[in-house]
């Protein structure tokens, strides 16, 4: 049994508090400040973004997102084929959501 006289490092391995260790609570601590922080500067980074249209945006963003993924699997020498692995009717919902926004108006069904 510890002696109760000894102070206890919280940063012990086994130290317990209400949510669980507290290494992860910090962790849960600094996921939720970076969330509040991106929401936080939402509105700076949606000013800035001036003129761009929303889905050359948005296209963008998911070609950043998909680049560092990307660099992660290869970096850890994963199989890429297995992160895109999908059923048919889910490569055809999510290629072909987009279709209306990505076609000249005057090819549009009325």
């Amino acid at each position: 049994m510890a002696d109760p006289s000894q102070p206890v490092s919280l940063d012990a391995p086994g130290v317990h508090c209400a949510l669980g260790t507290i290494g992860t609570q910090r962790r849960a601590t600094s996921i939720g400040f970076v969330a509040v922080l991106m929401w936080a500067l939402l509105a700076l980074f949606t000013a800035a973004t001036g003129e761009v249209p929303p889905f050359q945006l948005a296209a963008m963003t998911f070609a950043i997102a998909f680049s560092l993924a990307l660099t992660k699997w290869l970096v850890r020498g994963e199989d890429i084929s297995a992160h895109l692995r999908q059923r048919p009717l889910v490569w055809a919902i999510t290629s072909f959501i987009f279709w209306p926004y990505a076609t000249p108006r005057r090819w549009r069904p009325v």
